[in-house]
């Protein structure tokens, strides 16, 4: 066995599908390597019907909101090739109402917008140049009612 984690996201569906909870168990048992189940706040609750796999759990750790240094360690990742300012990452986590998924599509978008404008840097207030950019904020867009 590699003793490699295995991540399981959106984990809690797993205990709405017959027989997934007991694979899920039935693989750590055979691999005995670590597991990670990433779910929403009830899953804890939505296992307690499975014992023998709940019985398994070392420590249940609930997710954070995203938070500024959250924010400048995505900037690396998905935006590396742009230095955006605190100000810019400071809005993104505003926007973000605690998502990292908001966070990440801003910052891929803006690095792709600064790209496309050859800018190497961006603050908030250079936001103008990048010619109509719009940060994504998980809304439906609104109807507009065209003349």
């Amino acid at each position: 066995a590699t003793q490699r984690p295995l991540i399981l996201d959106e984990a809690d569906y797993l205990v709405g599908k017959n027989g997934m909870v007991e694979l899920v168990r039935d693989v750590y048992e055979g691999s005995q390597s670590p597991i990670l189940l990433v779910g929403e706040e009830q899953m804890p609750n939505k296992l307690k019907r499975f014992e023998r796999f709940h019985g398994r759990v070392l420590s249940w750790i609930p997710a954070q909101p995203v938070s500024l240094e959250d924010a400048r360690l995505l900037a690396e990742a998905y935006a590396p090739n742009v230095q955006l300012g605190d100000d810019v990452l400071r809005h993104l986590v505003e926007l973000a109402h605690g998502s990292v998924r908001r966070v990440t599509v801003n910052l891929v978008n803006l690095a792709e917008a600064a790209a496309m404008n050859n800018l190497d840097a961006v603050e908030l207030g250079s936001l103008k140049s990048l010619g109509g950019f719009e940060f994504y904020k998980g809304e439906s867009p609104k109807r507009s009612v065209k003349a």
